[in-house]
């Protein structure tokens, strides 16, 4: 009797042991993204660090605030009275530019060389954080450089605080009566290896998916024909063959992505990281995965942090406009329907591309501006263009182009308006 009970006790074993993986649970994302709303309700005070070695530093981000809050002033931190610590307060910035850090009910502890949560340190020049309060009437968003605060993507809410890395959210999680708590925290790198335990490798790409993606064999037989399209790529942008692997990883849906990489789109590149992050689709995802591939590609090999959004997504436009597999074409109605926006400030980032533009808008603009640029140019002088930071981009066009702005954007439609 004693021998016929050890062998479902055994079952029941191999059972958990083979199932763990799907049986992984992790604090669940809010997927309507609603953690922040409740702090732009009310009256805004932007709270300038004491420390700030110039406060011009903050110009552009109160700007933005302004252009969508009503009730926001800014204060330095010796300019707060008693009142003000009633009202909501923003924090922005190097976190050791704040001498008064203590005096604010948020759960980050400023170090001397970074910044602490919980029991974990952050200290590298390239962390940051964004985080919420319970009360939600603290929002930071602090960092240990001006660089770490550059680059994050992806909608603000799902959890109350992200750390990042390099522009990449790596860890996220809530928080329990505005304290730490490590039931509620995800490590995001730590997770998504336990949970997308499978792998096809091709060369200089890997994908990594969950054990139950899908049961659809051309799928993967699919997956295995990118390399080909991808070498077809660095051809024709004249890139160098890359000394490195992209790591891409598949989710099985958008929750499944937000809770292991917090971005809620069908696709991210990260190119410091040299990583991509996909949604699955079961009809396919090889355009997707191509897309954010050439980000990769493109941005190692024409290294700029402060690229424009319009030309990054241009150049990737523009490069699966060449792949007739993929079959993507031109739309010049879809571009056509831009011509009544200020697009010349689109194209020199005078209007930020990256945060400004609807996404039903930038991607076929983009497409196209670099098109004609690279077909009637040359892909050389694009590359030079695309080097330099958005702030030198209006100066760029005429020292590259030599034409202004004005001349080139006009000379466009008219390209555009002879597509047939």
């Amino acid at each position: 009797m004693k021998t016929l009970l050890i062998i479902p006790i055994l079952t029941f074993f191999f059972i958990n042991v083979n199932s763990q993986h799907d049986n992984i649970i992790l604090e669940k994302p809010d997927l309507k993204f609603k953690k922040t709303s409740k702090f732009y309700k009310k009256e805004i005070i932007f709270v300038l660090g004491q420390n700030c070695p110039d406060y011009n530093l903050y110009n552009k981000t109160i700007d933005r605030h302004k252009g969508w809050v009503k009730n926001i002033e800014a204060k330095k931190e010796n300019e707060l009275v008693c009142k003000d610590y009633k009202k909501h307060l923003y924090f922005y910035g190097q976190i050791n530019w704040y001498q008064h850090w203590e005096r604010y009910n948020l759960p980050i502890e400023k170090l001397d060389n970074g910044f602490a949560l919980g029991s974990e340190k952050f200290t590298k020049g390239t962390h940051a954080i964004v985080l919420i309060n319970s009360s939600k009437d603290r929002f930071a968003f602090i960092g240990n450089s001006l660089s770490s605060l550059l680059g994050d993507r992806g909608r603000w809410g799902a959890y109350d605080y992200f750390i990042l890395d390099n522009t990449k959210r790596v860890q996220w999680g809530n928080l329990s009566n505005n304290s730490f708590d490590s039931l509620k925290h995800i490590n995001g790198i730590k997770e998504r290896f336990n949970i997308l335990d499978k792998k096809i490798e091709q060369d200089y790409l890997t994908i990594h998916y969950p054990n139950r993606l899908t049961n659809n064999e051309d799928y993967f037989t699919s997956i295995n024909e990118i390399k080909t399209n991808l070498d077809k790529i660095i051809k024709l942008l004249e890139l160098k063959s890359p000394n490195y692997v992209i790591e891409g990883y598949i989710y099985k849906d958008k929750f499944q992505k937000v809770q292991l990489c917090y971005h809620e789109g069908y696709g991210v590149a990260y190119p410091a990281w040299k990583e991509i992050n996909v949604i699955y689709n079961e009809t396919g995802n090889n355009d997707v995965i191509i897309h954010e591939s050439i980000h990769i590609l493109f941005n190692n090999e024409i290294n700029n942090d402060n690229k424009s959004t319009l030309l990054d997504e241009g150049i990737v436009g523009y490069a699966m406009s060449l792949l007739d597999s993929v079959k993507i074409k031109k739309d010049p109605e879809s571009v056509k329907l831009c011509f009544k926006d200020p697009i010349d400030k689109w194209f020199d980032e005078r209007i930020d591309s990256g945060r400004e533009i609807p996404p039903n808008k930038l991607y076929p603009i983009s497409g196209a501006w670099v098109s004609y640029l690279i077909e009637k140019f040359g892909l050389e002088k694009f590359k030079n263009l695309y080097s330099l930071p958005k702030s030198e981009l209006k100066n760029g066009y005429k020292q590259i182009y030599h034409k202004s702005i004005t001349e080139l954007t006009n000379d466009f439609k008219d390209y555009i308006n002879n597509i047939e």
